[in-house]
């Protein structure tokens, strides 16, 4: 690689939030730079590394409210110091962002945030809008919890994928597909002659199933296609992740905490009558958003300091009286007024929540552009809040420090 010169720096600019730690970083890149110029560019990565777990050992509270243009212009006087290109160690800046916000060395340093991604259908594509903002605004995520389709946004980025694959599964309708193998309609239309079966059934002594519109759908092996072949587990995700289902034998919540991703991802979102409820060691699970819709509680239950929950309901309000006449009003109107009710009990649990501005959008909608919608919405609700929760997280640090 060519190196270039640049006028000669006599300090490192950092952004003001970091004074404290501006001396160690000083004394740190004289006695290190010359080295730094003969050797390569992978012992270059874990020196910034390195930089950035003393800058945040020094001043922990003030990296937490660092921003992106704060973190450029220090990337900046780095390289120049070290004479390498401008742009060498923002290149690298992935590498030391994620030790900085997932090595449990330092986690002890600073309070430790849960996401609670609710359900809601399409909804949930608001998720991907809001994940795009918490990282590129670098609001560390230690454990995400979620449920429904917020188990099915969590679990995959838990697990390393990249939020534009995630989003394009909405966009491309394979995300859809998995979910409903069989035009509904179809499924629909077959009832009467299920029924005879089921009946005939019984006369000759066949065991019974259950009374489902779809016996099984794809989302397990969906899922499970996606992901690396040593990410496949719960126990391997990049990120700490738990999918949240209602147990039919108990009444009870269930958090999968272990197993296979897919299985876990498919029982969270196993919409009773919808599809067949998933068999798992003794029990009989169903969709998380039955008992824990957005899950506050189970989040809390990690151990986390701070909890930030993500509630993707419909703004509820007054329903125009037309829209009721069709199955698919009744149902989404129905769908809604239980969400609310279930989660305005929980919402006052979290430290802090996003509620993205999502009205008029169908539970089971379809649409690409419904998903869109919902992810631009995510992006807008996540940037107003990034302000006080980064107040919100630098006030647990300055009472832990």
């Amino acid at each position: 690689m060519s190196v270039t010169s640049f006028p000669p720096v006599n300090h490192i600019d950092v952004a003001p939030g970091l004074v404290q730690a501006d001396l160690h970083a000083k004394l740190l890149v004289i006695l290190v730079a010359p080295f730094m110029r003969h050797t390569t560019m992978n012992a270059k990565n874990l020196f910034i590394s390195v930089l950035t777990a003393v800058l945040y050992l020094s001043a922990p509270s003030a990296i937490a409210q660092t921003n992106d243009s704060d973190w450029s212009t220090c990337n900046v006087a780095l390289s120049r110091k070290m004479m390498l290109p401008e742009d060498a160690i923002e290149q690298s800046s992935e590498s030391a962002h994620t030790f900085l916000t997932l090595s449990p060395v330092l986690r002890h340093r600073r309070a430790t945030v849960a996401l609670a991604l609710g359900g809601g259908g399409v909804r949930g594509a608001a998720h991907i809008g809001v994940l795009k903002v918490l990282e590129k605004e670098h609001i560390p995520i230690d454990y995400i919890v979620g449920s429904s389709m917020g188990s099915v946004i969590g679990g995959l980025y838990a697990a390393g994928i990249p939020l534009e694959d995630i989003e394009k599964m909405f966009k491309d309708r394979s995300l859809f597909r998995a979910f409903v193998p069989v035009p509904i309609t179809l499924k629909i239309g077959e009832i009467p002659f299920r029924t005879i079966m089921r009946s005939a059934g019984r006369v000759v002594g066949m065991k019974k199933g259950y009374t489902s519109l779809y016996a099984k759908n794809n989302l397990k092996d969906f899922i499970n296609r996606r992901l690396p072949p040593d990410r496949k587990s719960i126990e391997q995700t990049v990120i700490p992740f738990a999918a949240i289902s209602t147990n039919l034998i108990d009444g009870k919540t269930f958090a999968f905490k272990r197993g296979d991703i897919g299985t876990a991802v498919q029982a969270s979102s196993a919409v009773p009558l919808y599809v067949d409820p998933i068999e798992y060691e003794d029990k009989l699970l169903v969709d998380g958003a039955l008992r824990s819709n957005v899950p506050i509680n189970e989040a809390r239950e990690v151990g986390a300091n701070i909890v930030i929950s993500v509630n993707v309901d419909e703004n509820f309000g007054s329903s125009d009286r037309t829209k009721l006449r069709s199955f698919s009003g009744m149902t989404n109107r129905v769908m809604s007024i239980i969400l609310d009710e279930i989660d305005r009990h929980h919402s006052v649990k979290a430290d802090f929540e996003i509620k993205p501005e999502i009205t008029s959008m169908p539970v089971y909608s379809r649409s690409t552009a419904d998903a869109t919608r919902a992810i631009n919405a995510g992006e807008a609700a996540a940037e107003q809040a990034v302000p006080k929760l980064r107040e919100l997280i630098s006030g647990r640090l300055a009472s832990t420090e």
